[in-house]
């Protein structure tokens, strides 16, 4: 012991006059030389009671609502649009479109993309092939080509120009087609802007917020604060709620498996890389759309869209396990 007493009364080491408070407990140990530290550490545990979103006051709701408004559209919402307008604008002659926008409370947000043209399949899209002939001849032998470019720093329409490149023998006729193009290169950013808008509109609205909180099982406490353990385990629990019998109709690559007992009537789990898929009818139908399709990757981006048939949604929910 004389080691581990050494410098006691000296007010070196752990000498009993060091010590504060004057327990006698602790007094005795520290003479002995024992360490003393978090004697007195306790833990503590906190109870209190969680909510489902659906379980919680009107007002505590719509507090939740404000407070996660950006819930499905903090990752890149804008893809499933990007998407479709990929399709659209190839099926009109553009060639790899590099589609950018800004939105959407400025004077100076639109969507705006440069792209590569293949005249002749967009004048043969338009059903012009015959009237332009020439200049379908002329772009194939080379005295003729066109493109769509941006330029500046905002994303809108009137960024996008084009840059031509005419030595045809009728330079008039080529130019046409190249004013053509560009116009409606224009028109279809502006369509694709206003989609984006509605997307987004449509992604954060009360309804779609309810039902990503809903989907993902989160809880709350009784203020409204999530609790800090909710939706974590969602995902992996699909593997405990979900429906041994695989959904033949809509589930083309097996990894999809019905879910019992979901938010929806027809919800799907991937198990696998985690995920849903959703369809169900609209409680408040917009117009002639009576269904909404709807997914969420393991990320939790989330994305939905409204149709006017459950087929049609179920089409979209298909095609959304084919890519995924």
């Amino acid at each position: 012991m004389k080691n581990i007493r050494k410098g006691l009364g000296k007010n070196l080491g752990m000498g009993y006059k060091n010590l504060a408070p004057m327990d006698s407990h602790i007094h005795s140990l520290s003479a002995k030389g024992c360490k003393t530290k978090n004697l007195y550490a306790r833990k503590i545990v906190e109870q209190y009671k969680v909510y489902k979103f659906d379980e919680l006051s009107k007002e505590v709701q719509e507090k939740v609502l404000e407070k996660h408004s950006n819930i499905n559209v903090d990752y890149d919402w804008w893809d499933f649009v990007y998407e479709d307008y990929d399709e659209k604008l190839e099926k009109m002659g553009f060639i790899s479109p590099d589609k950018s926008f800004s939105g959407f409370w400025s004077q100076g947000d639109g969507a705006s993309f440069s792209a590569g043209v293949d005249v002749e399949k967009y004048l043969k899209s338009k059903k012009l092939g015959n009237k332009y002939k020439k200049v379908i001849n002329a772009f194939n032998d080379g005295t003729f080509s066109t493109k769509i470019v941006t330029r500046g720093n905002y994303s809108h329409s009137g960024t996008m120009s084009d840059e031509t490149y005419n030595t045809m023998d009728n330079e008039g006729l080529g130019y046409e087609v190249s004013e053509m193009i560009l116009k409606d290169a224009k028109d279809m950013a502006d369509k694709l802007y206003k989609d984006l808008e509605k997307e987004y509109d449509g992604l954060t609205s009360e309804e779609s917020i309810k039902d990503t909180l809903e989907a993902n099982e989160y809880e709350f406490k009784a203020d409204g604060s999530m609790y800090s353990g909710a939706g974590q385990e969602s995902l992996q629990n699909y593997s405990k709620s979900k429906d041994k019998t695989k959904q033949k109709t809509l589930n083309a690559k097996g990894d999809w498996d019905k879910i019992k007992g979901g938010t929806s009537p027809d919800m799907w789990g991937n198990e696998k890389k985690g995920g849903f898929i959703f369809v169900s009818k609209l409680q408040y139908p917009e117009g002639e759309n009576k269904w909404r399709f709807g997914g969420a990757n393991g990320r939790g981006y989330f994305k939905e869209k409204y149709t006017k048939t459950k087929p049609e949604a179920e089409k979209l929910a298909k095609e959304y396990m084919e890519s995924h």
